[in-house]
């Protein structure tokens, strides 16, 4: 049942990876990388990616990793 449900939801995240660029891939684990640090420099960072042009990637990555920090 439980193990059931997790093998199904990571046959979802493996299958929507799978669809992700080079570049996408690099952006989310830039982005994790700096939630994980979670210093002040690090938001700052993450705070300047989340300022950049509304349709880029690491726009939102950032601006969800910021959003997961709070």
């Amino acid at each position: 049942a439980a193990s059931e449900e997790a093998g199904r939801r990571l046959d979802q995240v493996l299958k929507t990876a799978d669809d992700w660029t080079p570049d996408r891939l690099r952006h989310v684990r830039a982005c994790e990388v700096l939630e994980g640090i979670a210093s002040p420099e690090a938001k700052a960072v993450l705070r300047t990616w989340a300022a950049g042009p509304a349709e880029a990637r690491l726009t939102t990555e950032a601006k969800e990793s910021l959003a997961r920090l709070k």
